[in-house]
């Protein structure tokens, strides 16, 4: 639109301050706002950063769901229940779905409270080919966090940098990658 922007330093207000100014109608703005004037000790001859903080830097990612109360759609024993996904056993027990005509299946685990969510690890016995991570609130209304329709068979999957929040985390299966029913050795959710 015709203007001109330039940063620059004045001591004008005391001390070297940074600014930014329209060089074709001289109106300048303080970058005091944005926190990078604050040492007055130095000459501030150059443009800064913001380091300002976010709720998100001061969180400490856990895991949140290790034995925490679990359901599931259906499972093929009581030796195979749902809770045996949160037990914090990546090799040794598991949940599995019914087998033969699984279709759609989910496995949930409750955290107890609202929480965030930043990432989910799946350690499948057997895998599902499409699938969703999804979160509710009250157990009923689902928002999808992930998909995918190119799952794996079996193995350790990382979902990483997930942006979701919710009390209730489930993985929402719709279609085998096996022709056995779904099968979770661990479900793995993290947040703060």
């Amino acid at each position: 639109n015709g203007t001109n922007y330039v940063f620059f330093s004045s001591t004008t207000a005391g001390g070297y301050q940074l600014y930014l100014g329209d060089a074709s109608t001289g109106q300048r703005w303080s970058l005091s706002q944005f926190g990078v004037n604050n040492d007055t000790t130095k000459a501030k001859l150059g443009s800064n950063y913001y380091a300002g903080t976010t709720a998100a830097a001061t969180q400490q990612t856990v895991l949140l769901s290790q034995g925490k109360p679990a359901s599931a759609s259906s499972s093929y024993s009581s030796s195979l229940g749902p809770a045996y996904a949160f037990d914090g056993n990546t090799t040794s027990t598991r949940w599995d779905s019914i087998e033969g005509v699984a279709g759609t299946q989910w496995l949930m685990v409750d955290l107890g409270s609202t929480r965030t969510i930043n990432g989910v690890d799946l350690y499948w016995d057997a895998g599902a080919k499409v699938y969703s991570i999804q979160t509710s609130n009250d157990g009923v209304n689902w928002t999808n966090i992930y998909s995918t329709s190119n799952g794996v068979a079996y193995g350790h999957v990382a979902l990483a940098n997930l942006k979701g929040s919710g009390r209730y985390v489930r993985m929402y299966g719709t279609q085998r990658a096996t022709q056995w029913g779904y099968s979770l050795d661990e479900m793995q959710v993290w947040g703060y």
